[in-house]
């Protein structure tokens, strides 16, 4: 009874999950459809429907659920945050920034956004996204590429507030210059999903579809598991034919729109994906982009270079290192996902990676990529399920332990155990061709000293979030390099297109010394050069 009136007034609720599935609440199943039938006979159905209504509403409000935050202190603070987000009592005004920064703001909260068309965009970018299928893996990533790339991208587990409706979802919606739905294949499975394309649609407004893992033709004609999806949702009863109707037309539009298709145009390379997506985002947006003809420089920007080729490195053990960081990798695992996005994350950071699809020259021996290896300052091994069927794997994890320097360990859905035990995926098989016992025990020694490292546990540490994985990574390394970014320079705007001239001035390449003046009346001389200077070091 309590609900139904709270429903009524029609004021903002937020609603606490304690080991319910908000599911159960919204479709009155489990216990909350077991109990509705015995209040029929006693209170009349009119009653009864009124508190059906009532647990449909608090049920598709966003809200906590505990299940999902385990520390129930940790909960209670989280709900206590967000109740004097909307009191605007919480730290005198603090709000977290498109960045996912705290920042002091004078801004209306998002409730108080008003229900019309908001005329100025207030995002570039707005990601539609199956968060079950989608958000620890390749939607983190473009939305942290986007960040990167400082664009402003609405993604609702970071900007859309707990208790919010949909009617504000749809002015964030339209509140954004590019639509960008991640198309997976459970997309259709979210009413909430369907009625963010659909609304879309009707804006009229720049569309640029992720096909990722399904054809176009099945969003287009609802196929697939598509298809199976609008089934189950008319099934429920819960939406109407005409709600139904217009989620097909907006599929139908948005499936004729040439996109991004994962397969495609990159066979498979998540990493590669999203580089052109943030590319094409940044074209529409009209921010500056590099010259043609120019060379991806170490800090992920373009430039020309007249570096000697890595084949060119001496075969002698090299006594200063000339990367940051040697990724070891198995890349029929991980090259085109996870291993991928952390080069992207690394580069992008200003830490020299070596990679061996990036750096290696075809034809050169493992003697020469032990060159690379004692030429790195830190050695990130990826250990995933198939790295230890990898005798290059092998070889260069002992490689790494005989150099004796930092190894930073990322346990990639596999058990520390395992690794240092040689046991499971990583048991060695004395059988394979060329292999002597020698080299087994070196390879079970190495392994051994490497699974008694402390490192990163992809289920553990970020509960599969490979996107808040890489990011942790990235910072401890930049702590050891002492190569954090300098604390302004990611709030300066424009900044990227100065900081390449700088460096094509400056010829980083060439040995010899050079002075370059600097004339600028609007007082931004020592920010163009902490900038230039900041993210550079690796050089020196």
């Amino acid at each position: 009874m309590e609900l139904a009136d709270i429903v009524k007034c029609n004021r903002l609720i937020i609603p606490v999950f304690v080991h319910v599935n908000p599911v159960d609440v919204q479709k009155q199943e489990g216990t909350f459809g077991s109990l509705l039938p015995g209040f029929t006979d006693r209170l009349g159905a009119e009653r009864v429907n009124e508190w059906k209504e009532a647990l449909r509403v608090a049920g598709n409000a966003p809200g906590f659920t505990l299940d999902d935050d385990r520390n129930e202190a940790e909960l209670i603070r989280k709900v206590v945050k967000k109740i004097s987000l909307q009191l605007r009592f919480y730290d005198e005004g603090m709000r977290r920034d498109l960045n996912g920064r705290e920042r002091k703001t004078a801004e209306p909260s998002s409730s108080s956004l008003p229900s019309r068309t908001i005329d100025k965009p207030r995002f570039d970018v707005f990601l539609s996204f199956s968060g079950k299928d989608t958000w620890k893996g390749f939607t983190g990533h473009i939305y942290n590429a986007l960040i990167q790339r400082g664009i402003s991208t609405f993604i609702d587990s970071k900007e859309l507030e707990r208790g919010e409706r949909i009617e504000e979802l749809f002015n964030y919606i339209e509140a954004s210059k590019i639509f960008v739905p991640v198309l997976s294949k459970e997309y259709a499975d979210s009413r909430w999903c369907l009625r963010e394309i659909t609304k879309r649609v009707e804006c009229g407004r720049l569309i640029i579809p992720i096909f990722l893992g399904v054809p176009p033709a099945h969003v287009r004609r609802q196929e697939g598991p598509f298809g199976v999806a609008f089934q189950w949702h008319k099934s429920c009863n819960i939406v109407g034919e005409e709600d139904l109707n217009k989620w097909k037309e907006a599929l139908r539009a948005v499936g004729e729109i040439k996109g991004y298709k994962l397969q495609n145009n990159t066979n498979g390379n998540e990493a590669e994906l999203i580089r052109m997506v943030v590319k094409q985002i940044s074209l529409k947006l009209e921010l500056p982009l590099d010259d043609e003809g120019m060379k991806r420089d170490l800090n992920g920007r373009e430039q020309k270079t007249a570096e000697p080729s890595s084949s060119s490195l001496p075969s002698r053990t090299i006594d200063k290192p000339r990367f940051d960081v040697f990724l070891s990798f198995s890349g029929k695992d991980t090259r085109k996902g996870f291993t991928g996005h952390l080069y992207n994350a690394l580069i992008q950071r200003g830490i020299s990676t070596f990679i061996d699809s990036k750096e290696l020259e075809m034809g050169e021996r493992i003697e020469k990529l032990f060159n690379y290896i004692e030429a790195s300052k830190i050695f990130v091994p990826v250990l995933s399920k198939g790295y230890a069927h990898s005798s290059w794997c092998l070889r260069e994890i002992t490689k790494m332990v005989e150099c004796g320097r930092l190894i930073i360990t990322i346990f990639f859905d596999v058990d520390p155990r395992d690794v240092r035990k040689q046991s499971g995926p990583f048991e060695l098989d004395k059988g394979n061709d060329g292999v002597g016992e020698e080299d087994l025990s070196k390879w079970k020694v190495a392994l051994g000293a490497v699974g008694k490292i402390s490192g990163y546990s992809l289920q553990n540490d970020t509960n599969g979030n490979e996107a808040d994985l890489i990011q942790n990574v990235v910072e401890q390394i930049s702590s050891k390099l002492n190569k954090n970014a300098w604390p302004f320079t990611e709030h300066l705007v424009g900044m990227d297109s100065h900081i390449d001239k700088m460096y094509r001035l400056l010829d980083l390449t060439d040995k010899e010394v050079k002075m370059i003046g600097i004339v600028d009346g609007r007082r931004r001389k020592d920010d163009h050069c902490h900038c230039c200077s900041s993210q550079a070091t690796f050089i020196f």
